[in-house]
């Protein structure tokens, strides 16, 4: 057993594994910022059962608890539930390659980026997709994201594009650390008003918005945008969070199930609906002149024919 980065790597298996050998920290603030900053997971491969973690972290921190005050009794459950769960993080095991080794040849590269908001939290995750030339698929987990909602109330189809916006994130890292060459690209999100938001051209958004969407368009197209349901949405446990043994039988490390079919053929996008409330109002006004004015009518508005020259030489 090797270590890098925080996850152990099991060399003869060619797997990585985690192994949580944890100090009984107090139940304070500071004791559970220590217990869960000491989760390494740089590639977020159990970002959903971190952010449980982080959760009891917000709640701390939106009622106001000191550093070294005891953690409230209703957040004691869910906190004492969560630490116990460690040790199922022990019988996790995710394959290093990302492919198995009698794959065959692979003629078919793509990269599906999941994501997905909720009042918990935000986040992402993203899939190599292999094809080979027999046509068999293989799916794996290759990073993931996963964030605490702001303690300040959002709405959640601005989460959403929150969201949407680390997928591009990931998007722009994968590609650059990957280094893979003629490489397809999709993204996946279970809204509906962000899909419209992307695929829009003639409506103007307030700032939060438009500014969010410019990023996306930076870096992708809107052909590239898909619409996935929510349960067979994998990025739902990176916005809601999960247990280390729900993670065990989820899809989570596998990707869903469409993505290992031989075709993978997308729904029709929606459009805006009127009156959205991310939708800029733009009011036009038209005037009408009941009765006609002539120029000797307006001349004769002048009390002096010296001030009707100087009038007529300014226009």
């Amino acid at each position: 057993m090797e270590r890098a980065l925080g996850i152990h790597w099991h060399i003869e298996s060619d797997s990585f594994r985690f192994h949580t050998r944890l100090k009984d920290q107090p139940e304070t603030r500071r004791g559970i910022l220590s217990t869960v900053a000491s989760l390494y997971d740089p590639l977020g491969l159990i970002a959903p059962f971190l952010l449980t973690g982080k959760r009891v972290l917000r709640e701390m921190c939106r009622h106001g608890t000191g550093w070294d005050d005891p953690l409230i009794s209703k957040l004691q459950p869910v906190w004492r539930s969560w630490k116990s769960d460690l040790a199922n993080l022990d019988k996790i095991t995710i394959p290093r390659c990302y492919v198995p080794a009698d794959f065959g040849k692979v003629t078919k590269r793509e990269l599906h980026h999941f994501s997905d908001a909720s009042t918990y939290g935000y986040g992402q995750c993203s899939y190599l997709r292999h094809v080979n030339e027999n046509g068999t698929v293989h799916c794996a987990l290759i990073m993931a994201k996963s964030r605490v909602a702001p303690i300040k109330a959002v709405t959640i189809p601005r989460l959403e594009l929150t969201a949407a916006v680390v997928s591009v994130a990931a998007s722009n890292t994968l590609k650059e650390e990957l280094g893979i060459s003629g490489i397809d690209e999709y993204f996946w999100t279970d809204s509906k008003v962000v899909l419209g938001y992307i695929n829009n051209e003639a409506r103007r958004f307030h700032t939060f918005v438009s500014n969010r969407i410019q990023k996306i368009h930076l870096s992708t197209t809107p052909q590239q945008w898909r619409y996935v349901s929510t349960d067979k949405n994998p990025a739902d446990l990176a916005s809601r969070g999960s247990s280390a043994s729900k993670l065990l039988t989820s899809n989570w490390f596998t990707g869903p199930k469409f993505l290992w079919e031989k075709e993978v053929s997308p729904e029709v996008i929606p459009e805006i609906p009127v009156g959205a409330p991310e939708v800029k109002r733009v009011q036009a006004l038209n005037l009408e002149s009941a009765e006609q004015v002539t120029l000797s009518d307006r001349l004769s508005k002048f009390s002096s024919w010296c001030k009707v020259k100087k009038a007529v030489a300014r226009c």
